[in-house]
Formats: C-alpha cells, structure tokens, sequence
C-alpha cells in the first residue's frame, strides 16, 4: 500500500526532543556561566537552529513520503508487469517472485517462495535448464534460452528465459535475477508461420505448375490465341505471343510475327473492310466480336469466329490485347445439314395426320404440330404451356401428373414405349379412341407422344363385325332352313326303315338303324353350328341375364362347371358394346371348354370405379399348351372386338393354372356410347 505523508507532531518528534533535552541536561554547568546577552544570543541561535532544523525535517519528510509511493508505484509495476521475475538463490529456489511469475507457475505467490524452481520444469526441459543454469553462473552477462514449463494442474507452457548472475550484499551471497516471458502463443504463431511457409511454398509450387500447365495449354489450343503489348490503342499495339494454330492459320512463325502489328498480319485473310469493322468496334466498345469471312493464301475459304479483348495493366488502362480466332467452317456446315435436317422434320411433322405432342417432366405442353387442331379441335399456339391431362378423360386427368411424378422416382413404366389404345376428350367435349405412342427423350427431360385418331377404324372395324355377323346369320340361316332340314327328314326316313326291315327280319336292319342314328347326329352337330353362327340377341338390361344364361348353356353342353358372378349390377345403355362383351365371354368360355382341358370356368362381370371389367377365368393348362398353340380365330378376333367398343383387352396365365381373359373399358363410354349403325345385325 501506499504511504501517506506524516503529520509534524509524530511519535519520530517527540523522541528527537527528548535526546535533545537529555543533552542540554547533561552541561547545566556551561549554561550557568554564560551572560545573560550569551543567553539570549545562544536562545536565538538554538530558535534559528530548530527552525533549520524543522525545515530540514519536513524535507525529510517529503522525501520519505515521495520515496514510499516510488516504491508502491514500482512494486505495482514488479508485480502486474507482463511478465514474470523471480530472484533465485544458488540451490535454484525461489527467493522472490511477482504474481506474473506465481501465474505462469500455477501456484500462489506465497507457495513459490522457496520452492525449487526444477520443479516446474518439464522432463524434457530438465537437462537443458542444467546447462543453462552452469552458462547463468559462468558468465558475466545475460542469457536466454527457452524451456518448457509444467504446472501443477497438468497444463504446460513455454516460457523464455532471460537471467543474470549477480552478487547480494546480503546472504546467500550468489543470487540470479530471471525474466520469464511466455512464448506459448509466440511459439503457436511461429509454427503456424512455419506451417504457413511450407504451405505457401507448396501453393507457389502448385501455382508455378498451374500456370506452366495454363501455358502449355493455351500454347496447344486447337483456337489460335495471339497477344499484343505495348501500345493502348488497336491495332497500333504489337505482336508478343502466338500459339501454334495461331501460327498455322496465318502461316509464319512466333518469331516471324513478333513486334508485327496485328491488322497488317490478319489483313491478308479476312480483308481490309473487316479490319475496318473491327477497329470501329474496338473504338466504340473496347471490345470486338464476329464471324468473318477469310481466304487462306492457297485459295480455301471459310469462316472464323473473333473476338478482341483487352487486359489491363497497372494503371487499369489497356495494356494487352487477346484475339481469339476459332475457325467455325466445318461448323457452319453442319449448321446448315442441320437446320435442312430440321426444315425437313419439320415439314413431315406439319404435314402427318397423327397430332405430335412434347410434353416435359411436369406434363406441361412444349410443342405441337398442326395435326392436333384436327384431332382434338385445339389450334397448337392453345395448346403451348397448358396440362397435357386436358385431353384426358377421368379419372386419368387428375392421376396423370401422379403417373409422371411416381415414374421419376422409381422409374417403372407402364406406357412410355408402348403403344396403346385410350379414350380421348376433344374440345366439344366428345370422347373418341385414340392409339397413343410414347417416347422419352432422356437427356432434355421431355416425353413425345404420337396420337391416331382410331374414330375411323373403329367404325371400319364395326361395320366389318356387322358385315361378318350378318355372313354369319345368313349361313346359320341356311344351314337352318336347308341341310339341317334334309338331315332330319333323311333320319326319320332311316328310322322308319330300319323299323320295318326289324318286323321283317332282314339282315339289314342294324345297318339301317346306325345309318338313322349317324345322320341324328349330323343333324345335332349342324344344329350346334348354327347356333353358333346365329348370335343371341342381348338387351341392354339383359347383359347380365344372358351371360347367366351362357353359364348355364356351357355347363350342360360340357363336362365342366361354369358359374357367372355379378356383386352388383351393370347397366350398359350401348347395344353394340353390350353385344361385343356377351360375344368375347362366349368365345373365351368356348375356347376354355373346347381346347384348354378345362373342369372349371368362371365368368365375372364388375364395375370399379370408372371401368367395367369382365373376366374369364379357367383352370386348364394354359393358353400356351391349349390346344392349337392359342393361336386360332377366337383369340384374334376378341382384341378385336374390343378395341371397337374402345376397351383394353388382356389374356395371361392365371396364377394357379389356367387362362385368364380381360377386358376393361370406361363406365361412362360404355353407358353413353351410341350404335353409328342402328338396326344392323348383331354379333
């Protein structure tokens, strides 16, 4: 703490007067002999000493004062200084120490004092202070080293080391003075500015080697590269640098070209007005770029592209020029097959019937050709940024974009590279069947679809059925009214003769009752054909009835179980697509019974949704090794009928065994959809 100044009437006072008093005492002799003029002169001079005295006492005072606060000033400073000092004794223990120092150790000031300082040394370090404390004693002047400290909550510092031998007037005799300075952080510094040496060293390197690797780069580009210095203005400035298609597009060498100016060298190919046009653009913009003709010296023309751009230098005005010459010819070339290429694709596009349709990943409509305004009643510029799903009917409007996003996540697909027939909505509102075709465009993200309009067909295809149903009434017919008739009378003629060759007892009488009972059968087997061939006329209401009624028919006719399942009913108001579906259950349940080696089939009619399916399923031995190989009439004409009534048809190995038939078409087309051809004859 500081001291603080004395008053005049301290303790210290009182004791000088009375040594004063005791030594006036001491002579009361000398005083007695004096005169009273003596005395007085004596009391002045002893007034004027005190007063001296007093003086001289309160400088003292002042100085011990200014001399206390010096010494907290100076032990404040020795204690909070940055940085450590102790004083050591010969041994190596600590004699004095400042809190900086108590600090740097880890331990209390008052815990340092006549510690060993060896003892917050590292082991590494132990040898080294040895030496350095035998160097310390030796030696007259100061010496430094650096030593690692360790304390005693386990932590380490590295400390420098700054001390000097001196010799204390007061034991013991031979003392040391040390400066410890921390050099932890120092020592982080100084390696990380070793790490970062090196590592500058390296990127030196790597740059070094990026450039030699840029320069070999640009010297080998198949683009000519030539560089100009010296002069701000183009094309006043020279040549300095070529690369080699540089120097074999104009012909000379690197050191031929060098210190030339650059509208003299490129003149002689591309021509005075381009070198013209160039420095006009350079002077307006500070910068040149274009395609320019250029006539080599041996006659071969072509084209080139240019461009002209400046570098600038230190005082950020155009010191360098680039030019940049790329020779386009052979690209220009194949710009033009393929601008033809597309000129013609074009003109294919435009003048095909089928509508072409690109849509991206989004169903969004990117293009069109002309076709889709007589397909679907939308001029192509309506249908550009719109939904493709807006030619769709339900419920595949709103499951479309559902379609596309679950396609770009598992990548199955179901109609991409196929090619099938759909039910489409034209602008008035009309459904009609379309064949639909579709391709993905794997790198641009885009899906094309070519859409036939199958209105037409499907009409053809009906009026065939309903030219081939009729063929099929009049030969049923026929075989009706004409050989059927003949059989029948030629077997009861057979039957009665065979009766009266019995009462007669002929011989002959068992050949004339087989000969009766064959032609029975010829008659029953024509009479099967004709059925056959003479169709069942189907109410709307009655699909379900009559297709219980050829449940029933199968059964009896076959050694075979045929049921019919119905959950809920169907009401289809279409006479022609009521007639399609009895006659594709007919021909499957017939082919079941009559090729597959069959015990079981299974006719199911059921509405889900949207669509109404019919199913027939049976239990033989598949419709690969059903007899004839799966190949006859019947399965050819089923897909047949179905695509007229615009239904999906499907035939496929059941699961167990068997052959499962499926068709599948929309409610809403099967309800609505009207004959084109009323009172025809059905099939």
């Amino acid at each position: 703490m500081p001291f603080r100044k004395p008053d005049k009437t301290s303790q210290s006072d009182a004791n000088i007067r009375q040594r004063a008093e005791s030594l006036v005492l001491a002579s009361p002799a000398d005083v007695t002999a004096m005169t009273a003029a003596e005395i007085r002169r004596l009391v002045y001079e002893l007034q004027v000493h005190q007063v001296e005295l007093e003086l001289q006492n309160e400088q003292l005072r002042e100085a011990q004062f200014e001399l206390a606060s010096s010494r907290d000033r100076l032990a404040d400073l020795y204690d909070f200084a940055p940085v450590g000092y102790l004083t050591l004794d010969g041994a190596g223990s600590v004699i004095e120490a400042n809190l900086t120092a108590a600090t740097l150790l880890g331990v209390g000031r008052d815990g340092l004092l006549q510690s060993r300082f060896s003892d917050f040394l590292a082991p590494a370090s132990q040898d080294v202070a040895y030496l350095y404390w035998q160097k310390v004693f030796c030696t007259a002047g100061k010496q430094v080293t650096e030593l690692e400290l360790l304390r005693p909550d386990g932590e380490s510092a590295t400390v420098r080391l700054e001390s000097i031998a001196f010799d204390s007037p007061s034991p013991p005799e031979r003392q040391y003075r040390v400066a410890l300075i921390d050099t932890s952080d120092l020592k982080l510094m100084r390696d990380s500015l070793v790490a970062l040496n090196e590592n500058l060293e390296d990127r030196v390197n790597a740059q070094v080697e990026e450039i030699k690797l840029l320069a070999s780069a640009l010297a080998n580009l198949s683009e000519g590269v030539l560089i100009t210095a010296n002069h701000h203005d183009w094309p006043g400035s020279r040549i300095v640098f070529v690369n080699d298609a540089m120097c074999k597009f104009v012909g000379y060498t690197l050191e031929e070209l060098r210190d030339q100016m650059p509208d003299q060298v490129l003149a002689r190919f591309i021509g005075s007005a381009a070198i013209g046009q160039i420095a006009d653009q350079m002077a307006a913009n500070g910068q040149f770029y274009g395609e320019l003709e250029y006539t080599c010296r041996d006659g071969h023309c072509g084209e080139i592209e240019l461009s002209v751009s400046p570098l600038s230098g230190a005082d950020s005005a155009p010191a360098f020029f680039v030019l940049v010459q790329r020779d386009i010819t052979q690209r220009k070339r194949d710009e033009k097959v393929l601008r033809e290429r597309k000129e013609r694709l074009q003109a294919i596009q435009d003048a095909v019937l089928d509508a072409i349709v690109t849509i991206d990943q989004k169903g969004i409509i990117q293009d069109c050709n002309p076709a889709i305004e007589q397909v679907f009643g939308y001029a192509p510029a309506e249908m550009l940024g719109r939904n493709i799903s807006l030619l769709m009917l339900e419920p595949y409007r709103k499951e479309h974009d559902g379609y596309l996003r679950r396609y770009l996540e598992t990548g199955e697909t179901h109609i991409i590279g196929q090619s099938r027939d759909l039910m489409a909505l034209h602008r008035d509102g009309h459904s009609f069947p379309i064949t639909l075709s579709v391709s993905e465009v794997d790198h641009l993200g885009l899906y094309t679809g070519v859409i036939s309009d199958k209105s037409q067909l499907q009409k053809l295809q009906r009026q065939v059925l309903l030219a081939a149903g009729e063929v099929q009434w009049r030969i049923g017919q026929a075989l009706h009214d004409g050989p059927q008739q003949t059989l029948a009378g030629l077997s009861l003629v057979a039957r009665g003769l065979a009766m009266d060759l019995v009462q007669q007892g002929s011989s002959h009488a068992a050949k004339a009752s087989g000969l009766s009972e064959r032609l029975n059968q010829a008659n029953q087997a024509i009479r099967l054909l004709g059925r056959g061939l003479i169709p069942v006329q189907v109410g709307s209401s009655g699909l379900v009835t009559a297709l219980q009624g050829l449940a029933s028919q199968i059964s009896e006719e076959y050694d075979l179980s045929c049921d019919f399942q119905c959950p809920a009913p169907v009401v289809i108001e279409d006479q022609y697509t009521v007639d399609q579906l009895y006659h594709i259950a007919q021909e499957a349940v017939l082919n079941a019974a009559k090729h597959s080696g069959a015990d079981r089939v299974g006719i199911s009619l059921e509405r889900q949704g949207h669509t109404v399916s019919l199913r027939v399923v049976d239990n033989g031995s598949g419709i690969e090794k059903a007899e004839g190989g799966g190949q006859g009439l019947g399965l050819h004409i089923m897909p047949y009928r179905a695509a007229t009534i615009g239904a999906s048809f499907t035939i496929s190995d059941a699961a167990r065994g068997g052959t499962v038939v499926t068709v599948t078409l929309s409610y809403s087309d099967a309800v609505t959809r009207q004959r084109s051809e009323e009172g025809a004859p059905q099939i």
